[in-house]
Order: structure tokens, then sequence, then C-alpha cells
């Protein structure tokens, strides 16, 4: 643990450890990491109410998370979407 000292508080932090990048390989891994670190620490954030910081992690999350699901659409079905979404209107 590293301790130092911010404005009147003194804080103690884990001593930041190296990532090799090599070992998270591909992209959809580097997202999954990243998704597993921000949910972490927007959980931190909620149970501390850190209330913006918590909204900006959530952003981060559900920004990882939706690189590691690679949804595709079907090819044809943003065309019939479409096409429902004129039926509705009338």
């Amino acid at each position: 643990m590293e301790s130092s000292i911010i404005g009147t508080r003194r804080v103690t932090r884990p001593v930041r450890q190296n990532i090799d990048t090599k070992e998270i390989g591909t992209r959809k891994e580097a997202a999954q990491y990243i998704a597993d670190m921000s949910l972490e620490l927007r959980n931190l954030a909620k149970a501390n109410r850190f209330i913006s910081l918590q909204g900006l992690l959530e952003v981060a999350y559900y920004e990882a998370f939706s690189a590691t699901t690679n949804i595709e659409i079907p090819a044809g079905e943003i065309e019939h979407l479409k096409e429902l979404s004129r039926a509705s209107q009338g």
C-alpha cells in the first residue's frame, strides 16, 4: 500500500501493478478487462456516494461491455424495421 496526503487527508491506496498488455491480447479481451475493472470501481463509488463518479464509471462500463458483445444486425433486418416503423405511423 502507498500512502499520500491529498488536501488535509491521508489517502492509502494499493501499489499500482503494471499490467502486461501482451496478456490481454485481443481488443475484445481488453474491453472485457476494462468492463470488469470499471464495474468494480463503479460499485466502490456507489458505496461511498460519489454520484458523479458513479455515473462516469457506468458510462465507461457500458462502453466497454458493448465492445465485448459484438452483436451484428442480420442482413435485411434494418429495412424490415424501417418498414415496421412506416406501417406503425400509418
